[in-house]
């Protein structure tokens, strides 16, 4: 059903049109995608914000929050920018854009992998690749701080956040709904 209606929507869409740079952008967003969305934070504010200039960084901010209640919450962000710009349709495409690529890759790498998965040189390679994905989230995170429009308190309330989940084991989606709550009442 997915490839029917990505059918039918390269046969109707211009390619000069917002759905097809959506679609462009979303795809080659989805193919780089390693680690995980949050490893990519950087390069979606870059492109949705300083290039195409879809959102602006405070809704690109707000995207990347809200998106913390959902499954796949970095990459359920494009939903957002693609119903902002284009209503539900918008939203389709910028869905199936950045799902649909990485799906196929991860079926057919699956399908390799388990062949090699007991190979001890690959579960060294892994081993590496997962210590470069927390530096990746790191850097995300630093990059959210400093680009938001109130950098220390941005990072005053993630290190509060964190020794709150450090200490209290509190659920994640109750601290984003709290945060969001007092990001509100403060701006």
């Amino acid at each position: 059903i997915i490839l029917l209606i990505g059918l039918i929507t390269i046969r109707t869409v211009h390619f000069d049109s917002v759905y097809w740079q959506m679609a462009n952008v979303f795809a080659t967003m989805s193919v780089t995608l390693f680690g995980g969305g949050y490893v990519f934070i950087p390069m979606m504010q870059e492109v949705i914000v300083d290039q195409n200039h879809w959102l602006s960084n405070s809704e690109f901010i707000d995207a990347i929050a809200m998106g913390q209640i959902t499954p796949g919450p970095i990459l359920i962000s494009a939903a957002f920018v693609g119903f902002k710009l284009k209503g539900i349709l918008g939203a389709a495409v910028a869905t199936v854009s950045i799902f649909l690529p990485a799906g196929i890759i991860m079926l057919l790498v699956g399908q390799l992998y388990k062949g090699i998965a007991d190979n001890p040189h690959v579960s060294l390679v892994f081993k590496g690749i997962k210590s470069a994905i927390v530096g990746l989230i790191l850097f995300s995170a630093i990059t959210i701080v400093f680009n938001s429009d109130e950098p220390l308190y941005v990072a005053l309330l993630g290190l509060v956040s964190l020794g709150i989940l450090m200490k209290f084991n509190l659920n994640p989606i109750l601290l984003i709904l709290l945060s969001g709550m007092l990001g509100i009442f403060t701006f």
